[in-house]
């Protein structure tokens, strides 16, 4: 079968690079008979390209025209499906909420991936026509698409109830983690991460992009109630919310146990959760949790929101907290640092094995499986 992918946000800084890349690296992995192809009108940055495996069944595929590369946006919404005809393109995959109009007319089948969205958690936010208009265009996409793909049992429900989704069209495919996070590193590896990343001896861990729904503020107010020989990590792309993080940081004299480390190279990360005492994510509106996997999946204790789909990431394998509430963050993670080491272990296999139900294979399946489904509407 040949597949096509809206790959534009993986070859490009964007909050839902990681999801796109996933999927892309575990079919293509896994289900190599099949030609991949990833269609995108830009890439960021030429390190974007790296990440994405690139081998005989995937192919980048460009605009053709250059009025197509002058109207990028156009050429997603729409122009894209002639490439994809000329491609012998019969199965679409819109990774990210979006499909290109006339796919059915052209008798290429489609799967469309919807994820959490600000505009469901936090409508408060925005504009309320902003709102409706987002959600109406969901909802014609998810009409449009011949499957639909949930990335959590929350987001298959909300579809279902807000979006009117045919519950037989839709299923929930968890994303799954890279394999490389199942490692342990050695010593030397430990301190050659420490080392070129000034990391410091005691931390508690954040993972994710710096924004407000990811409260990264909520862990540093956590701090205050914390021993001073416990430090703050954030691993993550920054955006203009560290102002009021490093602000907070400076008016409390948080300052220097604060560690922002915004470029990790994604081969250092799994060590870096192995030096963490504890991760720490108190998302408010997270799609599905993938940090919190990966922690699980390095045998590091993790500290969570409860609710949305946070609660399918980490199981009963986790500690439950309130996103806002700093002082259930610190007691959290008090209770987690006191617990000897016979206890610590514990809770890091009960972690890897909750965190076994993501295995690549099987997820892999069920998105072939979907395939399927919509193949044969």
């Amino acid at each position: 079968m040949v597949i096509g992918f809206d790959a534009y946000k993986a070859y490009n800084n964007d909050a839902l690079r990681n999801y796109c890349r996933y999927v892309i690296n575990n079919l293509s992995t896994i289900y190599s008979e099949n030609k991949y192809r990833l269609y995108t009108p830009t890439i960021a940055f030429r390190d974007c390209i790296e990440g994405i495996g690139m081998r005989d069944d995937i192919a980048f595929v460009p605009p053709s025209k250059v009025i197509d590369k002058v109207l990028p946006a156009l050429w997603q919404r729409q122009t894209v499906v002639r490439e994809l005809l000329r491609d012998g393109v019969q199965l679409y995959h819109g990774l990210c909420n979006e499909l290109p109009r006339g796919l059915r007319k052209k008798g290429i089948r489609s799967v469309v991936t919807i994820h959490n969205h600000r505009f469901f958690h936090h409508p408060e936010h925005y504009p309320a026509s902003e709102c409706r208009r987002f959600i109406r265009k969901m909802q014609q996409t998810c009409m449009a698409a011949d499957y639909v793909v949930a990335v959590s049992d929350y987001m298959r429900r909300y579809a279902i109830s807000h979006l009117k989704v045919d519950h037989d069209k839709i299923s929930t495919i968890y994303q799954g983690c890279d394999s490389i996070f199942l490692g342990v590193a050695s010593d030397e590896e430990k301190e050659r991460v420490r080392r070129d990343y000034s990391l410091p001896q005691k931390f508690i861990l954040n993972v994710g992009t710096i924004e407000p729904c990811n409260n990264l503020l909520s862990a540093l107010k956590a701090l205050l109630h914390l021993d001073e020989s416990i430090h703050l990590v954030a691993v993550g792309r920054e955006t203009p919310y560290i102002a009021e993080v490093k602000q907070f940081a400076a008016d409390n004299s948080l300052s220097a146990r604060l560690h922002i480390r915004s470029h990790v190279a994604f081969y250092d990360l799994p060590t870096v959760y192995q030096l963490a005492a504890v991760f720490v994510y108190p998302s408010s509106c997270d799609c599905f949790g993938v940090p919190v996997v990966e922690a699980l999946c390095a045998g590091v204790p993790v500290v969570t929101a409860g609710g949305l789909s946070l609660s399918e990431a980490g199981g009963e394998a986790v500690v439950y907290i309130n996103y806002s509430d700093e002082h259930s963050i610190a007691q959290a993670i008090i209770q987690i640092l006191a617990v000897n080491r016979k206890a610590r272990r514990q809770i890091s296999l009960r972690g890897k094995k909750h965190a076994a139900r993501f295995d690549n294979n099987f997820l892999a399946w069920q998105m072939i499986s979907a395939y399927n489904k919509a193949m044969n509407q």
